[in-house]
């Protein structure tokens, strides 16, 4: 019995993974695809980043 409930709630956690990822990939512009520049998130300001 126990090891039902263990598949039950991995079948339950991918498929909400799954459905938070479909989600966050069309509210991102380009669909989260274009690469950030790690040098312009350096030297970015902590609290404008945090409001």
């Amino acid at each position: 019995m126990g090891s039902i409930r263990r598949y039950v709630l991995l079948v339950l956690i991918l498929v909400q993974t799954g459905i938070a990822t479909w989600y966050m990939k069309t509210i991102l512009p380009y669909q989260g695809s274009a690469m950030l520049n790690p040098l312009a998130l350096w030297n970015q300001e902590l609290m404008p980043s945090l409001l």
